[in-house]
């Protein structure tokens, strides 16, 4: 763009402003002084406009591949996706890419495989080899990126091209055979035909990788309508992420915000009790407390109660406490639900609250709860990597009595619980000889409800299956993904008597366990369906996520007919890259 002002260069103006000084000046010494404050003045301006025309000028591209990410490109910046801290831009980086965007994949993938742009401009690529056929329009600039860290040395090779035909798609170079990706440099990059995460997106993160989905939490209100709620959208700079809670009133198809950042509150639950609305969760206070807290609701999730300070309403446990959103559960006229502690460095203790339904759940002294029976190690295999329990489920077990089951983290095979068995509202015991179970998906969080209809107790897990124990990168995944953090397959599964649980159908399988999470479902029955939110980490026009685990979309699933119907399995895959299985 040739940015001129009504018809005039900067040095037009110049010239202009410096005449009618030095004519003013002539005519009056004072004149002439407010005349050079306001040449100053209009050239601050002018730079100004001259400032934004340039970035204006700045061309956006756009590319297409198979995982690709955007990262800016700065001195002691991480060079690939999940590449691990060593893999970083030096001092010796060309000039011509600091401050630009790059395209790439993680480092054994191909990378982009096309570039276009809306205008002409020239267009940066980096491959790591020097037999790039010229006659595809790519011309070596003669500078080279050396990415070094101990053991390791990567070489790439800057080439330009000169591109002209506005709109047009054009092929980038390819790695070498056992290379590593093709990166691609702008001012401005954009992912092209991106896939759309299952099910509808609700709302995504505001700053992709510097905030995640969490605490996902759905109920079903007495009118009908859904009521979500979630952490990390619309999170403020500067400040902590609050829940926001967002309400749609024909069947999940469309959502509205409710309130935005309402409170600090996380591992929180909804619930009505005596068609009052509740979320029970826990917050800090400073420090690393995390106490247990209440909140109510008396106009469907618009405004909150929020405790002050340790001794206000709603504070119902004091201490350093650990939860998820899971259920409450009516048994013997008491309300219950399942926490577990939240001290660093200790092994979480699973223990369960309760308080008399007919008591104000607000204040601390309605509540009261179990003994807490600490997470041993020594219970299991000692082949296996089992690092705690935690995220538990109150439900009535098939013999009439209140159980806990809860989430066994185990990073070897990520298919284990446990059940817990509640005696009384001060007692909760465990045997490790029997009640450790096998459940598809136990290594991560799940919301276990029992259906009346159908007799059985129904489950949303993420399973573990072989082909993904196998799969790697080069990258901080070189040893294979951790069984905990293999998040990219979603089933419905169920029991008839929690102790035996098998797979209904498979929801949700992704090729992807690198940077597709489909994780913390919660959910609810409604009707002949169930409805569901979760925190889903997938790919974007503005890249990816940092991994599986760090959920960008806040989504939402309905399983129709799930008792009776078969569900079809929604297939994912976006690695097709020849060094992975």
């Amino acid at each position: 763009m040739n940015f001129r002002v009504c018809n005039l260069s900067l040095i037009d103006v110049m010239e202009i402003l410096l005449s009618r000084g030095k004519q003013y000046g002539n005519e009056n010494k004072t004149n002439g002084q407010w005349m050079k404050k306001t040449i100053l003045f209009f050239l601050l301006i002018f730079l100004f406009i001259m400032r934004v025309a340039s970035q204006s000028e700045k061309s956006i591209l756009e590319v297409k591949g198979c995982v690709i990410d955007i990262i800016e490109v700065k001195y002691g910046a991480t060079v690939f996706p999940q590449g691990g801290s060593m893999l970083k831009y030096g001092i010796s980086t060309p000039k011509c890419i600091l401050g630009k965007e790059s395209a790439l994949s993680i480092m054994d993938m191909d990378g982009p495989y096309q570039v276009r742009s809306s205008q002409k401009c020239s267009i940066l690529a980096a491959v790591d080899h020097l037999d790039v056929d010229s006659r595809e329009g790519w011309i070596p600039t003669g500078e080279k990126i050396v990415i070094a860290s101990t053991g390791i040395q990567l070489n790439y090779y800057l080439y330009q091209y000169d591109y002209i035909t506005p709109g047009e798609w054009v092929n980038v170079p390819s790695p070498s055979e056992k290379g590593t990706t093709t990166i691609i440099y702008g001012d401005k990059i954009t992912v092209s035909e991106v896939m759309q995460p299952p099910g509808t997106v609700i709302a995504k993160v505001a700053h992709l990788k510097k905030e995640s989905v969490t605490n996902p939490a759905i109920l079903v209100l007495p009118n009908g309508d859904y009521l979500v709620a979630c952490s990390g959208v619309f999170v403020k700079s500067g400040e902590k992420s609050g829940v926001t809670y967002f309400c749609s009133k024909d069947k999940g198809k469309t959502w509205k915000v409710l309130s935005e950042n309402n409170g600090y509150i996380s591992f929180y639950n909804l619930f009505m009790h005596d068609d009052v609305l509740y979320s029970m969760g826990t917050e800090s206070w400073g420090g690393n407390s995390r106490n247990v807290i209440i909140r109510r609701s008396d106009d469907g999730g618009i405004s909150w109660t929020f405790p002050r300070d340790s001794l206000s309403e709603g504070v119902i446990k004091c201490g350093k406490f650990s939860t998820a959103p899971v259920p409450v559960v009516i048994y013997n006229g008491r309300i219950w639900r399942a926490m577990e502690t939240g001290v660093k460095g200790e092994v979480p203790r699973a223990f369960v609250m309760s308080a008399p339904i007919n008591s104000n759940l607000m204040k601390a002294e309605s509540w009261v709860s179990t003994n807490g029976i600490a997470f041993n190690s020594e219970w299991f295999d000692k082949k296996l990597v089992v690092k705690q329990w935690v995220e538990g489920n109150v439900v009535i077990a098939p013999n009439g009595k209140l159980v806990d089951v809860i989430r066994v983290d185990n990073w070897t095979n990520g298919n284990m619980a446990a059940i817990l068995t509640v005696e009384d509202s001060n007692t909760l015991v465990f045997n490790p000889k029997e009640d450790i179970i096998n459940f598809p998906g136990g290594g991560k969080k799940f919301t276990i409800r029992y259906d009346t209809i159908s007799g059985k107790y129904w489950a949303m897990t993420n399973p573990v299956f072989e082909q993904d124990k196998k799969k790697k990168h080069s990258g901080i995944y070189k040893k294979g993904v951790p069984c905990g953090l293999i998040r990219n397959n979603l089933a419905l599964i169920c029991s008839s008597d929690l102790r035996h649980w098998e797979i209904k159908d498979t929801l949700i399988i992704s090729d992807n366990p690198f940077f597709h999470g489909f994780q913390y479902a919660d959910w609810q029955f409604d009707g002949k369906d169930i409805v569901a939110v979760l925190r889903t980490a997938f790919d974007e026009e503005r890249g990816l996520p940092k991994r599986q685990h760090d959920a960008n979309f806040l989504t939402f699933m309905r399983l129709c007919n799930f008792r009776t119907d078969k569900i079809p399995t929604i297939k994912i895959n976006s690695i097709n890259n020849k060094n992975q299985n």
